[in-house]
């Protein structure tokens, strides 16, 4: 309407249109231009006495109530959201028959006027960025969707849902997925269009949030006439409370003078997914040949065991040609290949990389050596112990599982996921870790390859290794597994699962069943059904040394009805926290939760604490707990305490029992 019009902005949203254009194809307004008793020609509409206005709740007339959100009546442009079936078949009857009407369908008028949108903004000048510190810049709100994206500060203004900050800057753009703006509601962001003339080569960098328990979908499309998109990246669902960063390629639109990007975001069925959007960086011209260069995540292996390769070239191959002499397959096209060598010899590894400029080749002669595994023997394995790996230089000879769902990953500092994962390594900078984000859920497994240890000259053998496991109860585990070298079966020697607090715990198996011959092992990490569920491994070490081992310590815990309250530690004679778990706010109340920990022969301190003071009984539920050894016996227990309670105990590895509780040890505080 124009601004002079009394009602203002109550006919602003098209509808107007749109109930005219029904008159077009041959539509009556809904009450039949009379009273009750005179039809509107579809027998889906109810009859009604006159037009409606406003937004009516409900209007009754006629014995029925009034449909007064059809396009077809007089109520607002937001109150009108249908055509019904029988309107939808009538306007398709008069399309077909009507003279004037059928002649639509093959009119011309449009044809070769100019076909999609104008460019308002063009942008030649590369790298291009926008971080909507000062507005929107030269992005534009599509017209064509059910709600915008909104300029923001800080938090979005639901809890469980965006971020607490941009990811650049102050502000960033966001999709607000509150009531009404769910569910399936979709809010476009469309860029200015970018001059690709005469380059060949342009990617888009951005960072992205989208955190909650209903998180819908974030698309970025491309489009070069502004009529028709395509999806180029796409992502749904919760991944996680921090910011994630992605680049995608837009080489495939390089030349092309007038692209146009947005970003689509549509919401999900509850208010908890909000959708952002920050940092853009668009760079863009011509590539030189790329530089080939390659790694592999081990140089020396055993017969039957694989190799991970990753490409490290540089200036933007777009295509790859791998030979592999000697591998299974002898040759690859995919960027980061894995390949599986099953007969002993050295062999060289070539990659060709390639890009729209031109092609590199490097080759590395004797690069891979492949040791005998037959006879269960270990030629060239590790044979100095004890042999140590903290994964500070990389994988060192460890080696990602062939036939598994994903790998394993480096990491220095915290996993990217909240409330999951370790903080930083057990000792010096790295370890390594399975990422149990999407889609590396529910259910999938990853597999880490040792080397091959010679334990001929050895009458024992101890491996130790600090474990992390921390996030749901429901986040899966890890199992380490043994077999001699050349055999096919690999038998479980450990496993934990669940949430294990976050802390780094210790582990010591003892491993002299395989003394005198050869041994390989693997981790195997299974995820549960939640992102949720990171799990840890580093400072690894294998001894040949006289004892060993550790013993399984039992705690069942009976919760009170404030779960929350509650956690517990387990401390050797220094001090160090070797195992830990809790709070169990995510537990119901009054439920048992069943926790375990790997001790090593040594005297220590199970410690029990309520954050109210009121233990575990008997002013807010009957809870109780009970810490056992291996053969059963009780090493602690109790369940009225106050804030804590410390009770000192033994274990003696070599008897497979703990020595007892130390009944003078126990003490309480509150």
């Amino acid at each position: 309407t124009d601004t002079p019009n009394p009602q203002g902005n109550t006919y602003n949203q098209g509808r107007t249109g749109t109930h005219e254009v029904g008159h077009c194809f041959g539509l009556r307004h809904i009450w039949g231009d009379g009273g009750c008793g005179i039809d509107d020609y579809c027998a889906d509409t109810p009859e009604s006495d006159a037009a409606n206005y406003g937004c009516p709740t409900t209007h009754v007339s006629c014995g029925s109530t009034d449909m007064v959100r059809n396009y077809m009546d007089y109520t607002n442009d937001a109150c009108m959201n249908i055509f019904t079936l029988d309107q939808k078949a009538r306007m398709q009857a008069v399309m077909a028959n009507s003279p004037r009407r059928a002649s639509l369908a093959s009119s011309t008028v449009c044809a070769g006027g100019g076909g999609g949108p104008t460019c308002s903004t063009t942008i030649s000048a590369f790298p291009y960025s926008e971080s909507f510190e000062s507005g929107q810049g030269a992005w534009t709100q599509s017209t064509a969707d059910d709600l915008d994206w909104a300029r923001r500060t800080g938090s979005t203004p639901s809890s469980g849902t965006g971020p607490s900050a941009a990811a650049d800057g102050s502000f960033y753009m966001y999709v607000e997925a509150s009531s009404p703006n769910y569910p399936a509601k979709q809010a476009i962001l469309q860029s200015p269009c970018f001059d690709l003339s005469g380059l060949s080569f342009a990617e888009i960098s951005f960072q992205y949030h989208m955190l909650g328990n209903s998180v819908g979908t974030i698309r970025l499309q491309a489009s070069t006439d502004g009529s028709s998109w395509s999806d180029v990246w796409t992502r749904s669902g919760d991944q996680g409370s921090s910011w994630a960063s992605v680049s995608v390629d837009l080489s495939a639109y390089g030349g092309d003078s007038e692209l146009r990007l947005r970003f689509s975001g549509t919401t999900s069925t509850s208010w908890q997914g909000d959708l952002c959007i920050d940092d853009i960086e668009i760079s863009a011209g011509n590539a030189a040949p790329p530089v080939a260069d390659f790694s592999a995540s081990a140089t020396t292996v055993t017969e039957g065991q694989s190799v991970s390769f990753t490409d490290l070239s540089t200036n933007n191959p777009t295509s790859w040609s791998w030979s592999f002499p000697g591998g299974s397959p002898a040759s690859g096209s995919t960027q980061n290949p894995s390949i599986t060598y099953n007969t002993a010899g050295t062999y060289n590894v070539s990659l060709t990389a390639s890009n729209a400029s031109g092609s590199d080749t490097e080759t590395k002669t004797a690069y891979i050596t492949v040791n005998p595994a037959g006879g269960g023997g270990c030629s060239g394995g590790i044979s100095d112990f004890p042999y140590t790996e903290g994964f500070e230089n990389g994988f060192g000879d460890w080696t990602q599982g062939s036939g598994d769902d994903f790998d394993w990953t480096r990491r220095s500092g915290g996993t990217p996921s909240s409330s999951t994962g370790p903080g930083s390594a057990a000792q010096g900078s790295w370890y390594v870790y399975v990422e149990s984000s999407s889609p590396n859920y529910p259910g999938k497994v990853t597999i880490l390859n040792s080397p091959c240890f010679d334990l001929s000259a050895a009458g024992n053998a101890t491996f130790s290794f600090r474990y992390h496991l921390y996030g749901a109860l429901s986040m899966g585990g890890l199992e380490l597994q043994a077999r001699q070298a050349g055999s096919s079966t690999w038998s479980e020697v450990w496993s934990r699962a669940g949430n294990r607090g976050n802390s780094w715990l210790s582990a010591d198996v003892d491993l002299s069943a395989y003394a005198g011959g050869s041994l390989e092992l693997r981790f195997v990490g299974t995820t549960g059904d939640t992102w949720q569920g990171d799990m840890a491994i580093d400072d690894i070490s294998l001894s040949t040394g006289a004892g060993g081992g550790c013993a399984d310590v039992t705690l069942t815990l009976n919760l009170d009805n404030y779960p929350e309250e509650t956690d517990w530690e387990i401390t050797d004679a220094g001090g160090n926290v070797v195992a830990s778990g809790g709070p169990y706010g995510n537990q119901p109340d009054g439920s048992t939760v069943v926790q375990t920990a790997c001790l090593s022969t040594g005297c220590y301190d199970f410690t029990i604490y309520d954050s109210y003071g009121d233990g575990l009984c008997c002013g807010y539920g009957v809870g109780s707990y009970i810490l056992r050894d291996a053969g059963g016996a009780t090493l602690a227990s109790g369940a009225s305490f106050g804030f804590s309670e410390t009770t000192n105990f033994c274990i003696n590895v070599g008897a497979r029992q703990a020595s007892g509780a130390v009944p003078s040890g126990k003490t309480a505080s509150g």
